[in-house]
């Protein structure tokens, strides 16, 4: 599984249909939740987020940067 920024989209490669991705600011909010990529972040402000999916009984956990 791969997770990358561009251009105002999170895009998330190796997802099944039961993955969920959440989108966490560094305060530990939940700010957006998804169940298939891409997910727009354009209405995200600038900054630091924190990306979790959960697929099957597996967790990533990523940081990325949102310009």
């Amino acid at each position: 599984m791969s997770i990358y920024y561009n251009a105002g989209m999170l895009y998330a490669n190796g997802l099944n249909e039961e993955a969920t991705l959440a989108i966490y600011d560094l305060a530990g909010k939940l700010v957006k939740v998804a169940t298939e990529a891409p997910v727009n972040v354009s209405d995200l402000a600038n900054g630091c987020y924190i990306v979790k999916v959960k697929m099957n009984n597996a967790e990533k956990v990523v940081k990325f940067i949102k310009r």
